[in-house]
């Protein structure tokens, strides 16, 4: 398995604003087979946000309250989660409603989790592909609830 070193080590590059070493750790990490998908998924958060800087947009709030977000996520402190993304101004709004979904999910409030994600991916398709992606919603996936989901990924044809 992964030495948490390495994990570790792209952590302090993130946090150390140095993107390009950041990305070239998260890509490591993701390629690395050992690396469990739960850490994969929280890698994949982190990976968006260094994307957005590298591709010139302003992440640093964004990237702070989404760091924050997922730690409590991931020390099962939910309802300081849910603080966190309900006053963020930096986190887009279909990332928190995904967010949300997935601690729904996780509390098995399945209904509520649809409705979220539905609204998640009214405003952002993108937020389909994540959830399709996710080990969260991968256990429910299949449930006759979350249908729209499998069913709304096929491309549209685009018009000239």
């Amino acid at each position: 398995m992964t030495e948490n070193k390495t994990l570790d080590s792209a952590v302090q590059q993130f946090n150390k604003k140095n993107w390009e070493q950041a990305a070239k750790a998260f890509n490591e990490l993701l390629a690395d087979e050992s690396v469990t998908n739960q850490i994969k998924h929280r890698i994949r958060q982190y990976q968006v946000i260094v994307d957005r800087k590298l591709n010139g947009s302003s992440a640093d709030d964004e990237a702070s309250d989404m760091k924050l977000v997922s730690y409590h996520m991931n020390m099962g402190e939910r309802d300081r989660a849910r603080e966190i993304l309900n006053n963020s101004s930096s986190i887009d709004e279909g990332a928190k409603l995904t967010l949300l979904a997935e601690m729904a999910v996780e509390e098995e409030q399945l209904e509520e989790a649809v409705s979220l994600l539905e609204k998640a991916i009214e405003i952002s398709t993108d937020n389909r592909g994540y959830a399709l992606n996710s080990p969260v919603f991968a256990a429910v996936v299949n449930q006759p609830e979350f249908e729209f989901l499998r069913q709304g990924g096929e491309e549209q044809p685009q018009e000239d």
